[in-house]
C-alpha cells in the first residue's frame, strides 16, 4: 500500500469531527423542536396574526438553518468516512487495530500496549511506520 492523501492530523481530528456532527444533529432536533404551533388563548379565543408571523418568521429561520446543518452534516459524514476507510485499507490488521484504538477510540499508547500486549516501544515503533509508509 502507498501513502494516500490522510494525513496525522485528519485522524487526530476524527473525534472532534465525530463529536460536532452528534451535536449538529442535535441542534437541528432541538431547532424542530422549539417551532411550535400558535396555540389559543386562556378565553378559547384564537391569537392574533402577529403569532402567524412569528410563526412563519421562525419558520422560515429553521428551514435556512436546516439547510445550512445539512451541509454542515454532509461534510462531516464525509471526513467521518474518508478516515474509517483509511483504517480499512490498512493491509495489517494490528495496524488497523492500533490506528482504530488510538485515533477512533481514543486510547493511548500504554493503553494500546497494554490491551495489545506489545511493550509501548514496539507500539511507538509501528505508529512511526504507520507514519512513514501510509501517511501523507
Amino acid at each position: 500500500m502507498t501513502k494516500c492523501s490522510m494525513t496525522k492530523e485528519r485522524l487526530q481530528q476524527y473525534a472532534y469531527t465525530k463529536m460536532e456532527l452528534e451535536n449538529q444533529c442535535e441542534r437541528l432536533e432541538q431547532e424542530r423542536a422549539a417551532l411550535e404551533l400558535p396555540g389559543r388563548r386562556l378565553d378559547g379565543m384564537p391569537r392574533g396574526d402577529s403569532d402567524a408571523d412569528r410563526m412563519a418568521n421562525k419558520l422560515v429561520h429553521l428551514l435556512e438553518r436546516e439547510e445550512q446543518l445539512e451541509l454542515a452534516v454532509l461534510s462531516l459524514y464525509a471526513e467521518k468516512n474518508a478516515v474509517e476507510a483509511f483504517v480499512s485499507s490498512l493491509p495489517d490488521a494490528l495496524l488497523r487495530e492500533m490506528v482504530r484504538m488510538r485515533y477512533l477510540e481514543g486510547y493511548k499508547t500504554g493503553e494500546i500496549a497494554e490491551r495489545l500486549s506489545y511493550s509501548t516501544r514496539e507500539i511507538d515503533r509501528k505508529f512511526a511506520k504507520i507514519g512513514r509508509e501510509y501517511l501523507a
